[in-house]
């Protein structure tokens, strides 16, 4: 109830910032805060960063914005030198494997250790592809074992490197 999702690329105009305004002056439900993401902020019009950023410059107190774009050069300088800015880097293999180890453990799926290997080169850093991959590779193997062969033939792999899945 108290945290906010808004996709900037589907909610991008002043109509939408205004609503947000209005709505900000509600405190919270139960939580101390109300925090408000904003998605793919840099798709926002020229007009709804004009109208966020009287909101950004004088927030409730109750109010956390976090703003989240991987083009933070599309973020208007006003904008920008308004927030803390924090960069994320993509994962490691070694993360990527121990989390979906956790998976594969919490959903049963037999899968080699080799297969994750792939699944993270397919991934690229990205821990939502991984997901995205194993969910396909273990719904594509059904009961059998998840070998790299599998995953090679699944995504058609072999030898080409990595491959957007996107």
């Amino acid at each position: 109830m108290d945290i906010f999702e808004i996709d900037g690329a589907s909610n991008r105009g002043i109509d939408e910032i205004r609503d947000l305004k209005e709505k900000i002056k509600l405190a919270p439900f139960k939580a101390s805060r109300k925090i408000y993401i904003i998605d793919e902020v840099h798709m926002l019009t020229t007009e709804a960063f004009n109208a966020l950023l009287k909101t950004l410059e004088e927030p409730p107190a109750h109010a956390v914005f976090i703003l989240c774009t991987t083009e933070p050069h599309k973020v208007p300088a006003t904008i920008a030198s308004r927030c803390l800015r924090i960069n994320f880097t993509r994962a490691t293999d070694e993360e990527l494997v121990r989390s979906m180890e956790r998976i594969v453990k919490a959903e049963d799926i037999k899968i080699e250790k080799q297969a994750l290997l792939e699944i993270t080169k397919l991934s690229d850093g990205s821990f939502r592809d991984a997901v995205k991959i194993l969910e396909e590779i273990a719904a594509f193997a059904g009961n059998k074992t998840v070998t790299a062969d599998l995953v090679n033939e699944k995504f058609n792999s072999l030898g080409i490197g990595r491959i957007l899945t996107k």
